[in-house]
């Protein structure tokens, strides 16, 4: 073997995981993507060629390298197998095995579960069965696919579901067990008695709100959080603090790591250290997240080195889950571990300097470092870059490390017959709620980067990197690949902003209702919402597109379907006005905040750019606020006219038709749906429009759009776009010079 391999050989057995780590997540990325192992084979072949003819290497080397390279391909043949074992929708009877169970304190469950053809699905039956992973089934029912993302920004489920080799959902008519594993049964139940009898522990003791939170925490079950702090975790960027990880592991683990076991009784703390995590595990659910933070702590634990764990923690992990590898979550916590083996030697360098204090050096250089490391997922999470999110996070990650270190001493405690004990507990929930409710609220300095968050928080951690690195052969080989993708995403986000386009209409899927998102420049408005479930999903566009709250919103009318999304928008505080054509008319038991409510009418007009403008046509006078009284109401962009017409009837089109206010229009927003009671001949002759809008639900229970309404629409050679089949619907149009 020559010097120069001797050398390379030297530094691969240093950590021999590191290449093999590696080279099966690639493999598992190039599977996932183009659907066979067959493209990353070639790799390897290629890889394995250029080793055996340009290296004169030695054959325990050419070994390691063959076995390397065969071990890496067994996850990217594992997941080719599931990816080819795919089930076509529709009824379905079929034999079962589950995978995995997931029971919920609120009472929910989710099961996985491996069906005859092969492939995994998310079973989902009314019946409260109790299953156990390797539980036998027989099942009846409908296979379908999940739901995919129908509007910018918004959560792909069906895209987070196949990231973890599920293909389809079963919704099951029947479930019948053939065969419950006794052993695994009895456990199952004992570990979620256990959970369930602490978080009611912890619910007789604080408000609701806090012991839901602390239940996340230290139990890993999110079911009874309400959505609101969900929200402002998101939107924070604390989202990670509330997913049991690493950080939630360290300070259960603390009370112990304190020990010095001393060289003689290494192997004995290992052992001890290794049940804590085990038992941590078992405590927080061993849900997806609970088991990688569980795995990466032993990792770190047993190895000489972090990174060396974390290379370990790696391979173990898509060596027994191939999908592992492709969840953002095990992204966060392989770039949290880079960070703090990146960052945290150079902070704890700079705080000895200044605090002189090893131990506290130690704790805030590892947060500070796992923060960091973090960074290029914030803006995935969410849109918004400030100060107060940066400090909110630092402190809150100590706060959550607190929290978990007196967890369980709380809890023995409170049990032993001293419940005074939760109070502190109590406090530090209430701090974490308090802190991260000021930042969503106060922002200081913040900057919506909307949905260029990820370039900019990707160039931040990138130019981070180049120069907090010391001096030396790694930031002289970094450097300048750090400074070029800094360049790079920072110019796509300078490319977007300036080629962006004057005024940007979304006629957002909101399944069964209307909902229609107009931006120009810095104003925006909105015309309907869609159910008070929609306010979430409109909420989220705002917060891709970079919009803190609209200008002015209009309610067609006062049907749950129009202005149930507007009135949930506003009660958040996103909308500075809202126009409706009658006063506030809920259905029984609801309450909204109607103060900033206006009456609008025909005749009224509304500059919201110098191009663009909108006006309303109808109705003079509404009463009850019902189909026949919505607004109609055109928005002018340059010649580009759009006609809204929310839900009336033909007899209402006559009505407009002869009062001659009628103008010809591009695109057309087709009124109730789809209905055919809606929408007839002399009225499309009359406004001759080129592009018509359905937004309606799909398989809904009307039947819209009704067959005789689209055969009119085509007839009049008119093109027909559905948010149902399309989702959201985009039209950019930018200014004539």
């Amino acid at each position: 073997m020559s010097i120069r391999n001797e050398t390379v050989w030297n530094k691969i057995m240093e950590r021999p995981l590191l290449p093999v780590a590696g080279l099966m997540l690639t493999g598992v990325v190039i599977t996932y993507f183009t659907g066979s192992a067959v493209p990353f084979a070639l790799v390897i072949a290629v890889l394995l060629i250029l080793t055996i003819v340009f290296t004169k290497s030695g054959r325990e080397y050419i070994l390691f390298v063959l076995a390397s390279l065969i071990l890496v391909m067994i996850p990217s043949i594992h997941m080719a197998l599931s990816l080819e074992a795919s089930e076509d929708t529709g009824r379905i009877s079929t034999r079962g095995t589950v995978v995995s169970v997931r029971r919920k304190l609120n009472g929910g469950a989710e099961d996985i579960v491996r069906i005859s053809s092969g492939a995994l699905v998310l079973l989902r039956c009314d019946e409260e069965a109790e299953l156990v992973p390797g539980s036998t089934l027989v099942i009846a029912g409908t296979l379908s696919l999940p739901d995919k993302a129908g509007n910018p920004g918004e959560f792909d489920y069906r895209e987070y579901l196949r990231k973890k080799g599920i293909s389809c959902v079963l919704r099951a008519d029947s479930v019948e067990i053939t065969h419950n594993p006794s052993v695994c049964g009895h456990l199952n139940s004992l570990v979620f008695d256990v959970r369930k009898n602490i978080s009611g522990l912890i619910s007789e003791n604080m408000d609701s709100d806090t012991s839901s939170l602390i239940t996340a925490l230290c139990l890993g079950d999110h079911s009874l959080l309400s959505d609101d702090i969900k929200y402002r975790f998101s939107i924070t960027n604390c989202s990670h603090l509330i997913a049991v990880s690493g950080t939630h592991f360290a300070g259960f683990a603390s009370l112990f790591a304190c020990i010095d076991p001393g060289d003689r009784r290494r192997k004995i703390y290992r052992i001890m250290m290794i049940t804590v995590y085990m038992a941590a595990g078992l405590l927080t659910g061993m849900s997806e997240s609970v088991t990688r933070a569980m795995v990466m702590s032993i990792g770190a634990l047993l190895s000489r080195d972090k990174l060396s764990g974390m290379c370990m923690a790696s391979v173990f992990l898509v060596m027994a889950d191939p999908w592992s590898g492709l969840s953002s979550g095990y992204g966060m916590s392989v770039s949290s571990c880079l960070g703090i083996i990146l960052f945290g030697p150079v902070i704890r360098q700079w705080l000895l300097k200044h605090c002189r204090n090893a131990a506290l050096s130690d704790i805030f250089s590892a947060a500070a470092g796992a923060h960091i490391g973090l960074m290029p997922f914030f803006g995935t999470a969410a849109t918004r870059l400030s100060v107060t999110n940066l400090l909110c996070q630092l402190a809150g990650g100590f706060t959550v490390s607190i929290i978990c270190m007196i967890f369980i001493p709380v809890v023995l405690l409170s049990l032993a017959g001293f419940p005074v004990v939760m109070t502190t507990l109590e406090l530090l929930g209430k701090l974490l709620l308090f802190m991260v409710g000021t930042a969503s609220e106060t922002g200081y300095m913040s900057f919506n980067c909307g949905r260029y968050g990820k370039y900019v928080f990707t160039g931040i951690y990138i130019l981070l990197i180049v120069l907090i690195i010391p001096k030396g052969r790694l930031r002289r080989i970094l450097f300048l690949p750090g400074i070029a993708a800094c360049a790079l995403s920072l110019g796509i986000i300078a490319g977007t902003i300036l080629f962006r386009p004057d005024v940007t209409v979304v006629f957002l899927d909101v399944g069964q209702g209307d909902s229609c998102l107009v931006m120009a420049g810095k104003r925006s408005i909105l015309i309907d919402g869609g159910t008070e479930d929609n306010g979430k999903v409109i909420s989220d566009v705002m917060d891709w597109y970079g919009i803190d709250k609209i200008d002015i919103a209009f309610v067609s009318h006062w049907d749950s379907d129009h202005y149930g999304g507007v009135m949930a928008l506003n009660d958040m505080g996103r909308i500075r006005m809202i126009e409706a054509p009658a006063e506030c008319i809920f259905q029984t038991g609801e309450t909204h905040d109607t103060d900033n409510v206006m009456v609008t009418g025909a005749g009224d007009r509304y500059t919201i750019t110098e191009c663009v403008k909108a006006e309303i046509l109808s109705p003079n006078e509404a009463i009850l606020g019902d189909n026949d009284e919505s607004l109609v109401m055109t928005l002018e962009c340059d010649d580009l006219t759009i006609l809204f017409t929310g839900d009336i009837s033909t007899e209402k089109e006559n009505d407009l038709i002869s009062s001659g206010i009628l103008v010809d229009c591009d695109i057309l927003k087709v009124a109730h749906h789809g209905s055919k009671y809606s929408t007839s001949a002399g009225f499309l002759e009359q406004v001759e429009p080129e592009t018509a809008i359905i937004s309606c639900g799909r398989y809904n229970s009307y039947g819209h759009p009704h067959r005789e309404t689209l055969e009119r629409l085509y007839s009049e050679n008119i093109t027909v776009r559905r948010t149902d089949r399309e989702g959201a619907i985009i039209f950019e149009i930018n200014h004539k010079d």
